[in-house]
């Protein structure tokens, strides 16, 4: 790791805003939206500092069964091992831990 961050996730503007992105729901739970396979990843297990960056790195992977690739066991739709270091932009919130809101953030 060189200490740059792989990539920027902008905030969720649009309804029709191509991915990735990221939003937070009502009850808390934050996610990125749209990664190459089009999962949903909920971001629950992972700290967001003050920058918006998330630690410890984002994978596209069944939550369920850890499996890294093959089919999720959810939506059926394959998955895809994307794994990158992210910041999110726009993120205004300072630093959130799952603890933060009380619960381990839920599935998207």
């Amino acid at each position: 790791m060189n200490g740059e961050m792989d990539m920027d996730i902008s905030k969720r503007k649009e309804v029709d805003d191509t991915g990735p992105w990221w939003a937070m729901m009502t009850d808390g739970t934050v996610y990125i939206s749209d990664a190459p396979c089009g999962h949903n990843i909920n971001l629950g297990n992972h700290t967001i500092n003050e920058d918006g960056t998330v630690q410890p790195s984002v994978i596209c992977h069944n939550e369920h069964s850890g499996k890294m690739n093959g089919i999720c066991d959810i939506c059926k739709k394959p998955i895809c091992g994307w794994h990158e270091i992210v910041r999110l932009l726009g993120w205004t919130r300072g630093k959130m831990n799952p603890k933060d809101v009380g619960h381990t953030w839920k599935t998207v």
